[in-house]
C-alpha cells in the first residue's frame, strides 16, 4: 500500500496535469482523428515518463533533469491538446498553461496545510489524501469559473490577446527554474513558518496565473459580445428604415380609403362599410408622440397586440427624447416591447397587459416598462438570462439596451416581483445648447 501510494504521488503530477488539460477542454471542438492523436500523445508522454524516471535514479536530485522533466511534460501536454483538437497553437498553450498552474496550485497547498498539521499526525496516506483533497478543490473552483465565463460551458476557446497569454506562460516557466534554483535551500530550512510561506505563495503565485489566464478569455467575451451588439444595433437600424416606409404607406393607404368610403356613399351594405372601417381603424393606429421614431416602433408594437389581443396602454411623451438618435431609440423599444409582448402571448386575456411610460422628472427622462411574467429569470450582472435553448444567439436584446441607455450615461435597472417584471430607464436630459 505504502509503495503504492509513493508511486502514485510520485507521478501526480503528470496526472493532474493531463486530467486538468482534458477537463477544460473536453467539450471543445475534436480533430477528426484526434483521439488517435491523443492516444499517441498520451503514449509517448508516458514513454517519456518511463526514461525520465530511468535517467533519476542515476542522477537523482539534479535540478537538469527535473527541469527536463517539468518543462517536458508541458510541451507533451500542449501536444496532446493541439492534436487532440481542432484549434490554435493559441489555445493549446492557453489549456497546458492553464492545466500546468492548477496542478502547482494544488500541490502547494497541499504542501501548506500539511505543514500546519501535527508531525504526529501526518504520514503516506494523510499526505495523499490531502493531496487528493487540495487538487479536488481546484479542479471545482476552475470549472465554475471556466463554466461561468464560458456561458453554458459550450463555447469554442479563443483567444483576445495572444501577448498577455504568452507573458503569462513565460511568468509561468520563470517561476518553475526560480522554485528549481531554490530547492536545494528551501529543503534546507526546517523552520515551518518559513516553509508555509514558500508553499504559500507559491499557491498564490500559481493562482494569478490561473485569473490571467481566464483574464484573457473574458477579454474575447466582451470583444465578441460588444461585436454582436453592434451588428444586431445595426441590423435594427436598417429594419426601423423599412418600418418607417412600411408606417408611412399604411398611413397614405388608410387616408386613400376613407375619401373612397366617402365616395361610395350608400352603394354597400351598411355591415360590409362597417367592417371596412374596423379595418382601416385597425391599421390606422398610429401613435403621435412627439419624435417619429417613437411614433414608428409603436405603431407597430400596437397592430402587432391589437392582432394578439394584447391590452397595450402607453402615455408617452416623445419629444422628451428628441436628444437620441432615431436608430437608438427604435432599438431601445423595439427590444423592450418586443420582450414584454413575447411574455403577454403566454397569458389569458386578463393577464395580456403592457404598460409603457415615458415621462420628465426634473431634469431626467423616466422610461417605465411592466407586464406579466410566467417564471421570475436569472439574473446575472443585473440581467435576466435567456430561456431559450440556443444561448449563443439570443439574450442580446437586454444587453444591447442597457448598452443605448449608458450611450446617454443613463441608469437601466429591472426588477422581478413574483409574476411582474419592471423595466426602468433614467436618462439625464442634455442642456439646451445656446
Amino acid at each position: 500500500m505504502t509503495e503504492i501510494l509513493g508511486f502514485l504521488r510520485s507521478r501526480m503530477f503528470e496526472i493532474v496535469t493531463i486530467l486538468g488539460a482534458l477537463t477544460l477542454c473536453f467539450k471543445q471542438p475534436k480533430r477528426k482523428d484526434g483521439w488517435i492523436w491523443f492516444a499517441l500523445a498520451v503514449a509517448a508522454d508516458l514513454a517519456f515518463n518511463v526514461l525520465w524516471a530511468d535517467w533519476m535514479r542515476s542522477h537523482p536530485g539534479s535540478m537538469a533533469y527535473n527541469l527536463v522533466r517539468y518543462f517536458g511534460q508541458f510541451f507533451f501536454v500542449l501536444g496532446i491538446v493541439y492534436l487532440w483538437l481542432d484549434c490554435r497553437l493559441l489555445t493549446a498553450v492557453f489549456v497546458a498553461t492553464t492545466a500546468y498552474s492548477m496542478q502547482q496550485l494544488a500541490g502547494r497547498l497541499s504542501g501548506a496545510l500539511g505543514i500546519l498539521l501535527a508531525p504526529e499526525a501526518r504520514s503516506k496516506l494523510v499526505d495523499f489524501l490531502l493531496l487528493l483533497l487540495c487538487v479536488l478543490a481546484v479542479f471545482i473552483v476552475t470549472l465554475l469559473l471556466f463554466r461561468r465565463r464560458n456561458r453554458g460551458y459550450s463555447r469554442v476557446i479563443q483567444i483576445a490577446n495572444p501577448t498577455q497569454l504568452i507573458i503569462t506562460t513565460l511568468a509561468l516557466a520563470v517561476m518553475i527554474v526560480i522554485e528549481e534554483i531554490d530547492l536545494p535551500m528551501i529543503r534546507s530550512v526546517t523552520d515551518r513558518t518559513i516553509n508555509f510561506a514558500n508553499y504559500l505563495s507559491s499557491a498564490i503565485f500559481a493562482l494569478m496565473i490561473i485569473i490571467l489566464e481566464f483574464n484573457v478569455l473574458q477579454q474575447h467575451d466582451l470583444e465578441e459580445e460588444l461585436a454582436v451588439t453592434r451588428r444586431i444595433l445595426e441590423e435594427e437600424r436598417k429594419q426601423y428604415e423599412r418600418e418607417k416606409e412600411v408606417v408611412e404607406v399604411i398611413n397614405i393607404k388608410c387616408h386613400d380609403l376613407r375619401h373612397q368610403l366617402q365616395a361610395v356613399g350608400q352603394s354597400i351594405p351598411e355591415h360590409e362599410k362597417e367592417q371596412i372601417q374596423e379595418a382601416v381603424r385597425q391599421y390606422d393606429s398610429r401613435v403621435k408622440t412627439g419624435n417619429r421614431a417613437l411614433d414608428v416602433v409603436l405603431t407597430m408594437k400596437r397592430m402587432i397586440c391589437e392582432g394578439s389581443d394584447i391590452e397595450f396602454s402607453c402615455l408617452v411623451n416623445g419629444a422628451l427624447l428628441n436628444f437620441m438618435e432615431e436608430s437608438d431609440i427604435y432599438s431601445l423599444f423595439g427590444n423592450l416591447l418586443d420582450n414584454a409582448i413575447e411574455e403577454a402571448r403566454h397569458f389569458d386575456s386578463e393577464h395580456r397587459v403592457i404598460s409603457l411610460s415615458v415621462a420628465q422628472e426634473q431634469q431626467f427622462v423616466l422610461i417605465h416598462e411592466e407586464n406579466f411574467i410566467q417564471a421570475v429569470p436569472q439574473m446575472v450582472d443585473g440581467l435576466p438570462q435567456t430561456t431559450k435553448a440556443d444561448k449563443e444567439n439570443h439574450g442580446f436584446g437586454v444587453r444591447s439596451m442597457r448598452l443605448i441607455a449608458e450611450k446617454y450615461n443613463g441608469h437601466f435597472m429591472i426588477h422581478v416581483d413574483k409574476s411582474l417584471f419592471r423595466l426602468d430607464i433614467m436618462l439625464p436630459i442634455p442642456p439646451a445648447e445656446g
